[in-house]
C-alpha cells in the first residue's frame, strides 16, 4: 500500500493536470481506509510515509478543483491516520490528528474517539465537553441510534464520574437505561445480548445490584456459546463493586461453554483473581487450576498465568515482557495485585504506568484507569 500511494503521488507530480490520476489515488485510498488499511498495517512508519504521500495527493486535487469533493477528505484522513496512531500506543500523535480532523469536520466518529482518548489519559473534564457535543450530534430515531445514544450517555457518565460529579454520571446512567431496556428483547441474538450486558453494567452503575447480576446472566443465556458477554460482563466486576459469587460463575459457565483460546482462559481466571482479591476471598480453585495449566505454555500469556499462579516473579514478569502491550498488562497485573495487598503507593505507580504506556485498545489500560479513579 504504501508503494502504491507512493507511486501515485509521483505519477500525480509528472502529470499535475490529469484529473483522472488523482480521482483514481484517492479513490484507491478511499478503498484502503474502508478495508480498515491503517488499522491493519502493522509498521507505523509506513502508514505514516501513507499519510503523507495521501495529504499531498489530497492537497494538490483540493487546490486545483475545490469546486468537486474528493473521494476522501482530510478530516477523514486524520481520522483514520489517528486510529493507526492510537493502535501503536502513539497517544500525543492521535491527539493532534484528531484534533485536526476535528478542526475541518466536527464529525461524532472523532469526537468519540478523542474524547475516550481523553478519558483514558488526560482531564476527564474535556472528555465530558466532548461526548456531550457527540451526543448532541447523534441521531434520534430508531433502534440503532437508541442503542448509540445510550452508549454515549454511558461513556458520559463514566467521564463525570471519574470527574467526581456522581450525581451527573448517575443521571446519564439512568438515561441510558431508559434507551435501552426497550431494545433487550429486539434484533438478533447477539445485540440482545449486548444490550442485556449494558443493561446490567449500568444497573450496577446506579445501584441496582440485583438488576445488574440478572442482566449478565440473562445475555448468557441468549447466546452461551459466545466469549463477547462473559468478557464485557468480568471486566466490569474487575474495577466495579466485587461480586465474587457473580463473577465466579460467569467464569464457570464461560470455560464450559464457550471454546476459549489460551490467552482469554488466562485473562478470565487473572481477572477473577483480582475481583476475589478485591472482595478480600481467597483465589479459587478454579482459577488457580486453570493458571497453573497455562503456566506451562510458552510465550507471554504463559509467563502471565505464571505470575498469577505465583511461580514468577513481578521483575521476571516485567522483563519478559517486549512489547507496549505486554508492558501495559504487565503494569496493570502487578499494580492490581499491589492494590489487593493494601499498597496502594505500589498499586498507584504501576497503574499509572499502564497507561503511560498509551494502549488505549487494552482493557487493561481502560481497567487501570478505573481502579485509579477509586483510589482518591
Amino acid at each position: 500500500a504504501a508503494d502504491a500511494t507512493a507511486w501515485y503521488a509521483e505519477a500525480v507530480e509528472l502529470s499535475p493536470d490529469a484529473r483522472e490520476v488523482y480521482d483514481e489515488a484517492l479513490g484507491r485510498l478511499a478503498q484502503l481506509v474502508e478495508a480498515g488499511l491503517f488499522g491493519s498495517e502493522s509498521n507505523i512508519g509506513r502508514v505514516r510515509a501513507i499519510g503523507r504521500d495521501a495529504a499531498r495527493i489530497l492537497a494538490w486535487r483540493t487546490a486545483r478543483w475545490p469546486e468537486d469533493p474528493p473521494a476522501v477528505t482530510a478530516s477523514e484522513l486524520d481520522y483514520h491516520l489517528a486510529r493507526a496512531e492510537l493502535s501503536d500506543g502513539h497517544v500525543r500523535a492521535a491527539r493532534a490528528r484528531l484534533e485536526a480532523s476535528l478542526a475541518s469536520n466536527r464529525s461524532r466518529e472523532a469526537l468519540v474517539e478523542l474524547a475516550r482518548l481523553e478519558w483514558l489519559t488526560g482531564p476527564p473534564s474535556r472528555a465530558v465537553a466532548l461526548y456531550q457535543e457527540a451526543l448532541d450530534r447523534s441521531s434520534q430515531q430508531g433502534a440503532a441510534a437508541s442503542f448509540e445514544r445510550a452508549e454515549l450517555l454511558e461513556r458520559l457518565g463514566d467521564a463525570l464520574r471519574t470527574a467526581g460529579d456522581e450525581g451527573a454520571a448517575r443521571a446519564a446512567y439512568t438515561r441510558a437505561l431508559g434507551l435501552l431496556r426497550p431494545l433487550a428483547d429486539q434484533g438478533e441474538d447477539a445485540a440482545r445480548a449486548l444490550v442485556r450486558v449494558r443493561i446490567g453494567v449500568l444497573s450496577l452503575r446506579t445501584g441496582a445490584t440485583s438488576d445488574g447480576a440478572a442482566s449478565f446472566r440473562a445475555a448468557i443465556d441468549v447466546t452461551p456459546g459466545w466469549r463477547e458477554p462473559y468478557l464485557l460482563a468480568l471486566a466490569h466486576l474487575v474495577v466495579g463493586a466485587p461480586d465474587v459469587e457473580l463473577a465466579e460463575d460467569l467464569h464457570h459457565r464461560a470455560q464450559v461453554g464457550v471454546a476459549l483460546e489460551p490467552e482469554w482462559r488466562v485473562y478470565f481466571a487473572l481477572w477473577v483473581q483480582i475481583i476475589e482479591g478485591r472482595a478480600g476471598r481467597p483465589v479459587g480453585e478454579d482459577v488457580l487450576r486453570i493458571l497453573r495449566e497455562q503456566s506451562e505454555r510458552a510465550g507471554w500469556h504463559g509467563r502471565l498465568a505464571a505470575f498469577g499462579v505465583g511461580t514468577l516473579s513481578e521483575a521476571a514478569l516485567f522483563e519478559a515482557a517486549t512489547t507496549p502491550g505486554e508492558r501495559c498488562e504487565a503494569a496493570f497485573y502487578a499494580g492490581a495485585r499491589k492494590l489487593v495487598a493494601g499498597d496502594l503507593a505500589g498499586a498507584r505507580a504501576l497503574l499509572t504506568s499502564a497507561i503511560d504506556t498509551g494502549m488505549v485498545g487494552y482493557f487493561e489500560l481502560a481497567m487501570a484507569r478505573e481502579l485509579l479513579s477509586t483510589m482518591r
